[in-house]
């Protein structure tokens, strides 16, 4: 139901009222947006100790400071899959 509603909130503004349900690809979209909460509660705000400080102490091992981006790239990330229909004919 979360799901459902994010994506209905997100595909309310601009074309993408009318997806047709088969289309619509919440559950990926409310995944990231979901790692994007943690990893910006992680890096942005110092929370969740001590597993906070382990996601960010890993991310920064993997990508360095870039690391405080990563939540907004997911995000739109996130909205763009849910206000978007899928091309079928460009999968392999």
């Amino acid at each position: 139901m979360l799901a459902k509603g994010v994506g209905t909130a997100a595909r309310s503004v601009g074309r993408a009222r009318d997806l047709d349900p088969g289309h619509r690809r919440d559950g990926l979209a409310l995944a990231l947006l979901g790692i994007a909460v943690v990893i910006a509660a992680s890096s942005w705000f110092d929370a969740a100790r001590p597993v906070g400080a382990w996601i960010d102490d890993v991310l920064r091992v993997l990508i360095g400071s870039v690391v405080v981006v990563v939540p907004v790239v997911l995000a739109a990330v996130a909205v763009t899959l849910m206000r978007t229909e899928p091309d079928y004919d460009a999968r392999g």
